[in-house]
């Protein structure tokens, strides 16, 4: 490909900040199969996205620019390509090559000057897809040493940029992860340190003075949080060559402490907020969420009449609804949850409604079938909270007569109790292991959280006869033993 006049290219049409939105847009005109002859040739393609109009003309303008003979030429390809033709960046890809003792793998690559690279890899069996897509990219980091500019040039806000992009597209990140590290960006690190400050001039001294300023005004997680991202940051421009050393790496780390501590709420608790609740929907969304342990709101709003197993009592969790849009769940798989006879009534009786109950439609949905807004969700919940029937829930220990309001909690209990209220009641009965594979955690300390609630009836019979049996004047008060059966 060439390009007919690199002085328009550099000077005018792709300036740095057109190129930087391009680069956004890449993604979105691949996966539609664009190539810049439909562009060029068919201006209806391009007013079917939700563009402005100064983002079409300069696509457009980009096209008749560009000479692309290759009609099957694709957009990351353009936009691989600089002024005067230079590659902007480096690809790659992992190919392989059918020999005689079975098929082997090579990255086949480019670096920013064009030139074509190849790297044996080994044979195909001895490289999963996860240990291929990491050897490509650090291959592709070590090619893209060079930076893309001089380092004077770089700031603060190019290198975010740069380094936002990597995080969602190589790294793919969740777009609420995306959202979130996006807004620490704009919101705290930037206004801080200056978003035209040089990369190359952040020291420790300064990465230092944000943690002191962040403790002043910020909660004591979110002071953790930032600095961790920063030092993700600066570690992707060192990567690039864009510094030669990570100075957040050197500097004073936030701890935060974490006890563990969550709200639950015992069966009757539940059902007591399910009668509370404002509709029949939230009734049955309520039961469901603290009686399977879906996470509250994404994956009860993502549910699927057709994951509803009612012959053999499963549910099968396959998404998640963040940010409008239905995407893998947070473990990034598919698991299954027994439905307990609690769950099992309050889903059959949202199967029993005039409409919206084939295979695809969502069980907790609006009036017309759409999802439900985590606010609707998150409202009615506490609505229910605070019900004159439920209101034993507000404390954590019920009214008496003696102390009509209870013991008030410290910490209010939000929607999401309603997974904790399943993990923390179901270790009562299943296996730890059991109860993980039901809630979809990957880490092993996010289950030990429930491991303080598994019963310890056995051991504590165990250590009596340890510490010398039976005592005598030891008896439980009345308050204080089981309820019979």
């Amino acid at each position: 490909m060439a390009v007919s006049d690199p002085k328009r290219l550099s000077e005018g049409a792709l300036n740095q900040a057109q190129w930087a939105l391009v680069n956004e847009l890449a993604s979105l005109l691949e996966h539609a199969q664009m190539n810049v002859e439909q562009l060029r040739d068919d201006a209806t393609h391009l007013d079917k996205w939700p563009l402005t109009a100064d983002t079409r003309a300069m696509l457009r303008q980009i096209a008749a620019t560009v000479e692309a003979p290759d009609v099957g030429l694709g957009w990351h390809e353009i936009l691989d390509r600089g002024p005067g033709g230079a590659m902007s960046r480096v690809t790659g890809s992992v190919i392989t090559v059918d020999r005689k003792s079975g098929p082997v793998l090579f990255i086949k690559a480019r670096d920013r000057t064009g030139r074509q690279i190849k790297k044996r890899l080994g044979p195909e069996a001895d490289w999963p897809i996860k240990k291929r897509e990491t050897a490509l990219r650090e291959f592709r980091v070590d090619l893209g040493r060079t930076p893309d500019g001089p380092k004077e040039e770089i700031t603060l806000a190019d290198a975010a940029r740069a380094w936002l992009r990597y995080v969602e597209h190589e790294k793919n990140r969740a777009r609420s992860t995306v959202r979130d590290y996006t807004s620490a960006v704009n919101g705290s690190m930037l206004p801080h340190f200056g978003k035209d400050t040089p990369v190359a001039s952040t020291d420790t001294e300064a990465v230092d003075e944000s943690r002191r300023a962040l403790l002043g005004r910020v909660s004591r997680r979110t002071a953790q949080k930032i600095p961790v991202l920063l030092t993700g940051l600066l570690g992707y421009a060192k990567r690039r060559r864009w510094i030669l050393e990570n100075p957040a790496e050197l500097a004073e780390k936030v701890s935060v402490t974490n006890t563990g501590e969550f709200n639950i709420l015992e069966p009757e608790q539940v059902q007591a907020v399910s009668r509370a609740a404002g509709s029949d929907m939230l009734r049955a969304l309520f039961v469901v969420g603290a009686f399977t342990g879906l996470r509250c709101p994404g994956e009860l709003r993502a549910l699927r009449w057709s994951s509803v197993d009612f012959q053999n009592r499963i549910l099968h969790v396959v998404k998640n609804y963040v940010l409008g849009q239905e995407g893998v769940t947070k473990g990034k798989r598919v698991r299954s949850v027994p439905l307990s006879d609690q769950a099992l009534v309050a889903l059959d009786g949202l199967s029993r409604r005039d409409h919206f109950t084939g295979p695809h439609d969502l069980v907790f949905c609006t009036d017309t079938g759409e999802h439900l807004s985590g606010d609707s969700i998150r409202d009615g919940f506490y609505a229910a909270l605070r019900a004159p029937g439920s209101s034993i829930c507000a404390s954590t220990r019920p009214p008496t007569k003696e102390n009509p309001k209870g013991v008030l909690r410290k910490d209010p209990i939000v929607a999401y109790d309603l997974r904790h209220t399943f993990g923390t009641l179901a270790v009562r009965t299943a296996p730890l292991a059991d109860v993980q594979a039901w809630m979809g955690h990957q880490e092993v300390s996010t289950k030990m959280r429930y491991v303080h609630y598994v019963p310890r009836l056995d051991a504590a019979a165990k250590l009596t006869a340890a510490f010398g049996g039976y005592q005598a004047g030891t008896e439980l008060s009345a308050s204080h033993l089981p309820e019979a059966a």
